[in-house]
């Protein structure tokens, strides 16, 4: 938490982002008949726990705490609703529900700290909103000590005119403090989680789901069935399954599978899904192969022990990873995940990888904290099954350390690079897509999308190609179908020697990692001729 102090400066910046949001000064404040405490469950037991304490020593001081989710919404308030202060609270219609987001309420102590994520002291009329203008506050965000990502936020509220050092000392510590039994709670979540789902799991084959507090766990039969739902639907369908709402399962919402059976232990719920008999052809992977894998994929596949993929974001290196460990595989998402003094992650992936059986995937381990990498290490040295790791295309030297301790590396090319495979690329991309009803591409058409850059390798094709299937209706997609921003010329047309230096002169480059003296020279080329031909043929850092 970096140190704000209440100034004009601020609050004329938090007024200009109130009036764009629409909000007038004489608004008033918007709730909820969601329960938001228990949408917020972790949060929610991370302030009770804190605060329970405090609360009797503000008996005697008009202070207030607080707390609201991620979205603005008050979960908890606390303080001496029988004082003067808790008396003007109570008049303004402050309670669980409403919402302070800025859009909703604008420039205020909780809203400000969600929206720039630090703290933010407001005081009297530096409130957007005429209601709060009695009022001084201290608001500071809530993030997950591991994760770093926001919960939600704290706001120490008091009349106005306070002391601003006072307020804002209180609201740094009590927020540190939920932030730490947030940790706490999240890490035995993690830990329960992983236990239960490797119940589950042992020795039995089948899909099934982990969801927790904070952390979703998935084998590899699941993964296939629900690749179409994000984090939010996963967790909206075991609210669901919890309360019993998907009788026989839940085909219409899931889209081609059923929940087969539901169990809570621990605050987790896990799910085994089956495949629906009613179901249509899903949507692919983002990043899979589209049913023409890399020969070195398949080779990996086939091949024994510990690999690593890398490759550019949406190059398809997820995928491939889950390939070549099979069916039955683990996936272990990395995500940011912990903080260098917890080691529930690295225990749960020792516990997976030290007994024999279906392969782990640790995917993106160029994300993890990096103090947590020689763990990481040393759970690959001991472990007795096959573990696939994914990493961006150059990672660190930490990272790079890792990943030298696999036993066989598969570089996945970016699409861009894939010229000669590209026809058949998005053919299997259009049929994977759109099924039966796939469109065919004209000459004219192919052509000008092989010439694209694509930053965002399969994933943007799949997008390309989604959209202007709809257009075509299972017709003929010419060049006038395709979006505009990938309609141009994305390069110059290239001749076949001339395909050839430009990928001798790119992988010259990135064995060089980006220096171009030593490309230049393992070329056997001057520099100068390097940069002519980099210009010719429109060759960037980027490839």
């Amino acid at each position: 938490m970096t140190v704000m102090v209440s100034n004009r400066l601020e609050a004329e910046s938090g007024w200009r982002r109130s009036q764009l949001h629409g909000v007038r000064a004489d608004d008033a404040l918007t709730t909820t008949t969601l329960d938001v405490r228990a949408r917020a469950a972790a949060l929610d037991h991370a302030v009770a726990t804190t605060l329970a304490d405090v609360a009797r020593d503000f008996a005697g001081l008009d202070l207030f705490l607080f707390a609201a989710d991620r979205s603005g919404r008050l979960i908890r308030l606390v303080g001496p609703w029988k004082s003067a202060l808790g008396e003007q609270i109570r008049r303004r219609g402050l309670d669980v529900g409403v919402c302070l987001a800025e859009e909703a309420a604008g420039f205020n102590g909780i809203g400000a700290a969600l929206e720039l994520g630090r703290g933010v002291a407001v005081d009297g009329e530096e409130h957007y909103l005429d209601a709060f203008r009695a009022f001084s506050c201290f608001g500071v965000p809530l993030a997950h000590p591991g994760v770093g990502r926001v919960h939600g936020a704290l706001n120490v509220v008091t009349f106005a005119g306070a002391t601003p050092t006072l307020v804002e000392g209180l609201a740094r510590h009590l927020g540190r403090q939920i932030e730490q039994a947030l940790g706490a709670a999240t890490y035995a979540d993690e830990l329960r989680l992983l236990t239960e789902f490797r119940r589950l799991t042992r020795g039995r084959g089948g899909a099934v789901v982990g969801v927790g507090e904070e952390s979703i766990l998935l084998n590899a039969a699941a993964e296939r069935l629900v690749r179409h739902l994000d984090g939010s639907e996963l967790r909206a369908l075991a609210a669901r399954a919890r309360r019993g709402e998907l009788d026989g399962g839940d085909v219409g919402v899931a889209g081609g599978f059923s929940v087969a059976d539901v169990s809570e232990a621990s605050g987790t719920t896990l799910m085994r899904l089956e495949r629906a008999a009613t179901e249509t052809t899903p949507r692919p992977t983002p990043g899979a192969g589209r049913g023409t894998w890399a020969p070195a994929v398949e080779a990996a596949r086939e091949a024994r022990g510990s690999v690593s993929v890398i490759g550019e974001p949406g190059s398809g290196r997820t995928a491939a990873a889950r390939r070549i460990a099979g069916p039955d595989a683990v996936i272990l998402e990395v995500g940011r995940a912990q903080t260098p003094e917890d080691t529930t992650w690295l225990r749960g992936l020792e516990a997976l990888v030290r007994r024999p059986g279906p392969a782990v995937v640790v995917d993106d381990v160029d994300a993890l904290e990096p103090r947590l990498l020689p763990g990481l290490r040393r759970a690959l040295r001991q472990g007795r099954c096959r573990v696939v790791m994914t990493a961006q295309v150059q990672p660190t030297a930490d990272v790079s350390a890792v990943l030298a301790l696999t036993e066989h590396r598969v570089q996945l090319s970016p699409l861009r690079r894939r010229l000669a495979e590209f026809p058949a690329l998005l053919a299997a991309m259009a049929a994977q897509v759109h099924g039966a009803s796939a469109p065919s591409f004209s000459p004219e058409a192919v052509r000008v999308l092989a010439q694209q850059h694509w930053p965002g390798n399969l994933v943007e094709l799949e997008y390309v190609v989604g959209r202007v299937g709809r257009r075509a209706g299972g017709g003929r997609v010419t060049v006038a179908e395709l979006p505009a921003s990938h309609r141009g010329e994305g390069t110059v047309p290239l001749l076949g020697l001339e395909r050839a230096e430009r990928e001798a002169i790119i992988d010259a480059l990135e064995s060089a990692g980006g220096n171009k003296v030593r490309a230049a020279a393992a070329l056997g080329v001057s520099r100068a001729t390097l940069y002519r031909r980099l210009r010719t043929l429109r060759i960037t850092q980027e490839g």
